[in-house]
């Protein structure tokens, strides 16, 4: 089915049409190719970021007759779209984006990237994506889901606020319930519990490949750049899921080959943790800049990042109700996403990633307009000074025009911690 809109949210003026994101798109690839000795496997991840705007997943899909499943956030459950013979994609973006979606002017970043990444002239992945799953983490998210039901088949994924509730635990199965439902009467499919079972082992994989690229930032000259790590992860919104863990393979044992010579860098690196609101490719400007400076990405604490993988689900017993239960519980329990509350596990998180990766300091990423990431720094702050370690709270959103002012916050910040050191 081939949808047009020639109005309404996913409609573009012409600032928006092919060549400006297409020449945004290209200008950011070729900075990546232009950096400091990229290891050779990172060229899969650079050619596939280079073809966001037309996702060869996409081409693949329509080939095969498979239905595309778009999402946002990963709280959503890949493992459950691909076991309905789907094909999962992320429509997440760090696409540069302004007020002409019918949507306020200080919307949610991610909520107007999403829009011109989905529905801009001469590169809509409308009539390619058959349905969205919008979980309601945030009320920019519940109103996305609104915004965009008019036009896609629209799941808005409820998510419990506090998860340890006892009541949380019967509200995620329920809602995993609804989604099955769902993907059902979308697909034409039944659910097949030997599918979900395939598809979980097949995205356990994931889980182990992202843990050992994660792993190989616990060296003091880091084989790989912390930028290229999070590249990885972000390709992997619209990569099929065994082509990109066997990317992921090939770079880790280009990682291993490197180890101990030929270091990304000869001396003591200043190492960071990087962590707050998602950084979405192509809006690369706050690990350019770091990196620029001369700062490692030693860890980072994003769901944009390792993240997404990094917690794999656990199986106690293969049954239908057992996997659901793992489900939920890896994309609840496990999440570190701040609309929980309360949020200790994500605050334990980021101090264990900030001493295990022995960082000199953290920069927390902060979107404007967005209250849950803004209510969160100020409890980060407080903790992280308390242990001592260096903090710095900056905000962006997914333009170009504060790149100088974001590198006058930061480049102080480094040399302060390479003085310190």
């Amino acid at each position: 089915m081939h949808r047009t809109f020639s109005e309404g949210p996913f409609s573009q003026p012409p600032s928006f049409a092919r060549p400006s994101l297409a020449d945004f798109v290209e200008a950011a690839v070729e900075r990546l190719r232009s950096g400091k000795e990229p290891l050779p496997a990172m060229g899969y991840f650079h050619d596939l970021a280079g073809k966001i705007l037309r996702p060869p997943l996409l081409e693949k899909a329509k080939k095969e007759g498979r239905k595309v499943i778009g999402f946002y956030c990963a709280i959503v459950p890949q493992e459950l779209i691909a076991a309905f013979d789907a094909v999962p994609i992320r429509l997440c973006s760090g696409l540069p984006a302004s007020g002409h979606h019918g949507l306020p002017r200080d919307c949610c970043p991610v909520v107007t990237s999403s829009c011109a990444f989905l529905g801009s002239e001469g590169t809509s992945l409308l009539p390619d994506v058959d349905a969205v799953i919008v979980p309601a983490v945030c009320d920019w998210k519940s109103q996305f889901a609104e915004v965009i039901s008019p036009h896609l088949p629209t799941f808005k994924l409820q998510v419990p606020p506090n998860k340890r509730e006892a009541s949380a635990h019967h509200e995620r199965l329920r809602s995993l319930s609804l989604l099955t439902r769902f993907l059902e009467e979308l697909t034409g499919r039944q659910f097949s519990r030997q599918k979900l079972l395939r598809s979980i082992k097949t995205y356990q994989k994931a889980n182990y490949a992202t843990r050992r690229l994660a792993d190989s930032m616990l060296e003091e000259h880091s084989p790989i750049r912390g930028s290229d790590l999070l590249l990885a992860m972000n390709v992997s919104f619209f990569d099929d899921i065994l082509s990109w863990t066997n990317a992921v393979m090939r770079l880790l044992a280009e990682v291993a080959e490197r180890r101990p010579a030929n270091h990304i860098a000869s001396k003591p690196a200043t190492r960071l943790l990087l962590t707050g609101a998602p950084i979405i490719w192509p809006n690369w400007k706050v690990p350019e800049i770091i990196e620029e400076e001369g700062g490692v990405i030693a860890a980072e604490e994003l769901c944009s990042g390792a993240r997404i993988f990094y917690d794999p689900v656990k199986i106690d017993e293969p049954t239908t109700d057992d996997m659901l239960r793992a489900l939920a519980e890896r994309y609840s329990l496990a999440c570190t996403c701040p609309c929980f509350v309360p949020n200790d596990d994500r605050l334990f998180r980021n101090i264990s990633l900030a001493r295990r990766y022995r960082v000199d300091g953290v920069i927390y990423h902060n979107l404007r307009t967005c209250y849950l990431y803004h209510a969160e720094a100020r409890i980060f702050r407080r903790k992280f000074r308390e242990l001592a370690i260096p903090f710095l709270e900056i905000e962006t959103d997914y333009s170009l025009e504060d790149h100088e002012q974001l590198a006058v916050r930061i480049e102080p910040f480094i040399e302060m911690l390479r003085g310190a050191k």
